[in-house]
This record gives structure tokens, sequence and C-alpha cells, in this order.
């Protein structure tokens, strides 16, 4: 009996021996094969005479992708998430994005009371970028295109053509040019990447499509809209927006204009949402915060709150600036004119 259990102890022992000596000369021919490519990347920058500065930067940020990718697969590594559904395919991405994206007020309202919403936002509003070390995201008077959200990294901004960044620095999850998601903007500094970082862009032509195909959401995001540019004005218009006071008094406003909507109702060319909303019952209305005082820079500040209640019309009067409204009746207007 002694004799049957040491040979299976010996026969389990080197089964566990051969599947670590295996594993070794898996990674050992994996790294000797990153190895080769790096030597053939420095071979090709000195033939091509590419200069000191360039390669350098190359190189060290396809180092620091290299080691990011060996501990953290990405999706493209995975061969058979390519066999998912379409539908399969942006639930997943939104299990890797909205996380992200909850630091704002606005996104985490919409992430409890509108996920399909954000399901869709995420799948096909939101692209990641990766940026190496000295890599620019926007200069001084670009025409904003995206909101980024820092996921990681360290990104220097500085305003106008000032010599020193802003302090403190960004954070994780912490977002610049909000106004281009409400607004045409255009960026007032530089931004760029002072080493490996990556980022979330939210495409605001896409971000307006998804928001105007229900009333529930065209209207909360508008409502915001309208409160956000109001707030935006007072404080001073920056593409790194820091007003801890409207961010904090917003949210809970967010949230009981998003529950008033008991349903998600279809946006069509012969449905004014601010036709519909008027409809809307004593008790949904009342759900809503109330009309935003406009005397003066206090009680503005103090009435953040009650801005979200404003009415459609009003806010549609006051915030005739706003290009993602104008996007949207455009849309109508062009699908009447179709018909």
């Amino acid at each position: 009996m002694a004799v049957v259990v040491l040979l299976f102890s010996l026969v389990a022992f080197s089964s566990f021996v051969a599947s670590i000596s295996t594993s070794m000369t898996a990674l050992r021919n994996m790294n000797n094969d990153i190895n080769k490519q790096f030597w053939l990347l420095r071979r090709f920058l000195k033939q091509n005479k590419v200069a000191s500065p360039v390669a350098s930067r190359i190189i060290k940020y396809l180092e620091f992708t290299v080691n990011r990718h060996q501990e953290r697969l990405e999706v493209g590594s995975v061969k058979l998430l390519g066999f998912l559904s379409d539908g399969l395919l942006k639930e997943l991405q939104y299990e890797m994005t909205y996380v992200k994206l909850t630091g704002h007020p606005l996104f985490q309202v919409c992430v409890t009371e509108f996920e399909p919403f954000m399901v869709q936002v995420c799948a096909m509003a939101v692209k990641t970028v990766k940026l190496a070390a000295g890599d620019v995201l926007f200069n001084w008077k670009d025409v904003a295109q995206y909101t980024y959200f820092l996921v990681h990294g360290d990104v220097e901004y500085t305003w106008n053509n000032a010599k020193k960044g802003i302090r403190p620095r960004l954070k994780n999850f912490e977002w610049i040019a909000e106004a281009a998601l409400w607004m045409s903007w255009t960026h007032c500094g530089r931004c760029h990447a002072r080493h490996g970082t990556e980022m979330l862009l939210i495409d605001p032509v896409i971000f307006i499509q998804l928001a105007s195909r229900f009333v529930d959401t065209f209207c909360v995001c508008k409502q915001y809209a309208q409160v956000f540019f109001d707030s935006f004005q007072e404080e001073g218009a920056a593409d790194i927006f820091r007003c801890p006071e409207f961010y904090d008094s917003v949210t809970d406003a967010i949230r009981a204009a998003a529950m008033s909507f008991s349903v998600d109702e279809p946006l069509t060319s012969s449905a004014d949402p601010d036709e519909k909303t008027k409809r809307r019952t004593g008790a949904q209305r009342k759900a809503t915060v109330g009309q935003k005082s406009r005397r003066g820079r206090s009680a503005a500040r103090t009435g953040v709150l009650r801005g979200l209640g404003t009415s459609n019309a009003a806010a549609s009067g006051a915030a005739s600036g706003i290009h993602w409204i104008r996007v949207c009746q455009r849309r109508k207007t062009d699908t009447a004119a179709s018909a």
C-alpha cells in the first residue's frame, strides 16, 4: 500500500513540475519574441534616421504599453469575444466603462435611472485613447470635438499661453471640456500627457442623437444643460470647470427630475418634448424642483436645485446658445420636411 501511495505521489509531483516547466517555457518564448520586436524597432528607427527625442518617446511608450498589456488583457486579446452578439458586446462595453463615468453627477443618475440609455452611450458615444508622454490632447483655440475623462495617467493643462499648468492636476475619473457636450466650445488652453495616459472620449454628436430618442433622457439632459450653462457663465467659462457647490447641489435635483418620468416615451418628429412635458400630471410636475431664481449672483448660486425645474419653454429661450438643443430641433425639422 505504501508503494502505491509513493508511486501516485511521484506521478502527481511529476505532472506539477511538467506544467510549471511548460508555463515557464511559454513565458520565455513570449519574452524572447518581445525582445526581438524591440530590437527590430530600434533598427528600423536607426535606418530611417528618426530623431533621437522622437525615437526615445516611441520606445518608452511601447515599453509602457507592452507592460500594461501583459498585466491586463484587452478585448482584442480574447478571441472568443468576437463570437458575442451585438447586444452582449454592448453590455460588456457598458460594464467596463460606466464606472469610469459615474464621478459626474449626470452620468451617475443616468446609470441608475436610464440604464438602457447609458448602455447605448458607452457602446456608441464613448471611445478610449492612449497617449504617450508629450502627446497633445488639444491645443489652445482648437474647436472642442470631445469631452474627456481621465482613466489613469497624468496630464498637464495650461491655461491660455501660461507656462505652468493648473494645480491641482487632474485626478483619475475627472473630466475636461464638459462644455463641449452642451454648447459650441473652443478650448481655452493646452493639454498634453506627462507620461503614459489613458482617457475616455465622449462624442457630443452621438450623445445628442442618443439622448433625443426618448422624452425622459432628452428633458433631463436639456434641463441639466440649462443649469450648467447658467453656472458656467456665472463662475467663469473654462475647460476644467471645478465648482463643487454646483455639482454637489445638482445631483439630487437631477435624480428628482429623472424620477418624475415614469416611462420611456419615444421622441418622434410629430411629438414635441416640450408639449409632452406640459401634458404630464400635476403629481409628476410636483416632483420637479421648482422655478429657478434669477435675482443676482447669490440667488443663482443658491438656486441650482430649483434650476432643474424651470419650464421647458423658459429653458429653451434662455438656452438658445446651447448647440445640442438646436441640433435636436434641426433633427425634427429635417424629419418633418422629408415626410
